[in-house]
């Protein structure tokens, strides 16, 4: 991976940081269970972001792309949740249906979850993306392969962090509607259009796995 890749992707962690501790002295007006919850879950996966980070820096494509799919999870359930005032409400909610839901947030999300499932739930066509004939002997590419390239990774990150971004925005909105003491959603949120405005230098606006 050329080391502008590796830059930024360092430069997306460190604003995950950023809002993870803003996020952490947020305090809604009413502070309900599924908020609390939902706080807890969306404040721990700076540490599967920083997970992420090492793995696509290392160049580990598969894994990177299965951790993706569990921050999307989170992210979409963690957003569900947060508005319910009952424990037994929240235990009737499953990850499955929470995606479902947040794709009415944001669209793109369930094209994105569908091509991450493809590598989360490996089966023979798989094997396109790891491993290679050659000669009569079978070639494995643990890392990146001709197929799945940095590009890709780097591309995702961007997106994911995206996500994560949204669904903080989110709770926020859902659990603080008429007294929002956070820094305002408007400067909080960045979306998808300007992370490929910052990535388009690299050429990296276009992902190669879909196909």
């Amino acid at each position: 991976m050329e080391k502008n890749y590796k830059e930024l992707i360092d430069q997306l962690f460190e604003y995950i940081t950023k809002i993870d501790k803003a996020f952490e002295k947020f305090n809604p007006s009413k502070e309900s269970i599924g908020y609390i919850i939902a706080k807890t879950i969306m404040l721990r996966l700076e540490a599967t972001f920083s997970a992420l980070r090492n793995l696509i820096k290392n160049g580990f494509s598969i894994e990177s792309l299965v951790l993706t799919r569990f921050i999307i999870e989170q992210a979409a359930y963690s957003y569900e949740i947060c508005k319910y005032e009952e424990f037994d409400d929240i235990e009737k909610i499953s990850v499955t249906k929470s995606i479902k839901k947040y794709k009415e947030r944001l669209n793109i999300i369930g094209t994105f979850y569908g091509q991450l499932s493809r590598f989360t739930h490996l089966d023979i066509d798989g094997l396109n993306y790891y491993a290679k004939v050659e000669n009569n002997s079978i070639r494995v590419d643990k890392r990146y392969s001709e197929k799945l390239k940095s590009v890709d990774l780097l591309f995702t990150f961007a997106l994911v962090v995206s996500i994560y971004i949204d669904s903080i925005c989110g709770i926020i909105e859902e659990t603080d509607k008429n007294n929002i003491t956070f820094v305002k959603v408007d400067r909080l949120r960045v979306n998808y259009d300007l992370f490929i405005e910052k990535i388009k230098g690299l050429k990296l606006y276009k992902t190669r796995f879909e196909t």
